[in-house]
């Protein structure tokens, strides 16, 4: 089996809304995007990054270079 490397792949910008599923195989949202291969991505888990160099693979996952800026989302919690 060819083993998949990221930088072999064209540049892929992803569409705002759209879920995609990553190599590791955890899903990641588009937030928002910010250029040609640049978006802020946030998994299932919470965890937002702005991901730089995203490409689509064969397998029809994606994979980005580096990530910068990663933090959990705050979520919203009142008390009285």
């Amino acid at each position: 089996m060819k083993r998949l490397i990221a930088s072999d792949y064209p540049i892929f910008t992803p569409v705002e809304g759209q879920t995609y599923l990553n190599n590791n195989g955890i899903n990641y949202t588009c937030i928002e995007v910010l250029g040609q291969g640049k978006a802020i991505m946030r998994s299932e888990s919470g965890w937002t990054c702005t991901c730089n160099g995203i490409r689509k693979l064969d397998n029809d996952t994606i994979e980005w270079d580096y990530s910068t800026g990663g933090k959990f989302a705050k979520t919203s919690t009142r008390t009285k």
